[in-house]
């Protein structure tokens, strides 16, 4: 499934974001906020992360990848 989401998207997805897949395909975080030394779209110092997309299952993005919504 990650090798067909790749060819689908055009890009080879990096090796920690496929590790995560592997251990939990998606999901929502315990911890949403993570600090920045940056301003942000967010705030002035850190961004959120909602959810991890997953590929099929349960949290994955199958819809996504069908239509060509990503």
């Amino acid at each position: 499934m990650v090798s067909r989401a790749e060819e689908f998207l055009g890009l080879q997805l990096p090796s920690s974001y496929i590790e995560v897949l592997l251990r939990k395909n998606g999901g929502v975080l315990k911890r949403r906020r993570f600090p920045t030394r940056f301003a942000t779209s967010w705030a002035a110092d850190h961004f959120e992360i909602r959810a991890l997309l997953g590929i099929g299952g349960k949290w994955g993005d199958r819809f996504r990848l069908r239509y060509g919504q990503c």
